[in-house]
């Protein structure tokens, strides 16, 4: 056996040589002293992987405690309850409406500390010498010279009046 295949039989991992392969082997490494010095290291590594393998790796003493422990610590946190939770978000929205009812109060105050209010600037004067509506509708002809009315003169009586 010439020494490049001792070499490539020994550098593949994943193929073990046969018996015979490992005694021609043998016998070329008693001859050459590189190749000896490559079937040691082959010997050697294979003697730590396998020890390796062997070793039970199993967790270390203290890791049941320190996940019991996490899990202990991840319960204890309070969460809030649902009603909290929608406060909390609710919580802005209610903010912004509080915030428009102070403006839209401080805005009604004010408007009506100028001694202006909407009910005395909207209601017109009423018209002097017109009818009253009760006149018109309940027929009383005291104050009516006459008994025919106009549709006109009762239109302008019942928008012009105060109630």
């Amino acid at each position: 056996m010439k020494c490049n295949e001792v070499r490539s039989l020994l550098d593949d991992r994943l193929e073990k040589p046969s018996k015979d392969g490992f005694s021609a082997i043998r016998l070329h490494a008693e001859n050459c002293a590189e190749c000896r010095d490559a079937y040691r290291s082959r010997f050697i590594a294979d003697s730590l992987v396998q020890a390796r393998a062997a070793e039970n790796l199993g967790p270390s003493p203290f890791f049941a405690a320190r996940v019991m422990n996490a899990l202990r610590e991840g319960r204890s946190v309070a969460r809030p309850s649902f009603v909290t939770a929608m406060w909390q978000q609710a919580g802005v929205a209610l903010g912004s409406i509080m915030a428009v009812v102070v403006i839209l109060a401080s805005l009604t105050l004010f408007t009506g500390l100028n001694g202006q209010t909407a009910a005395s600037s909207s209601v017109p004067e009423p018209a002097v010498g017109s009818y009253s509506a009760e006149q018109v509708v309940m027929g009383d002809g005291s104050s009516i010279a006459d008994e025919s009315v106009s549709s006109a003169q009762v239109v302008d009586t019942v928008f012009n009046s105060g109630d």
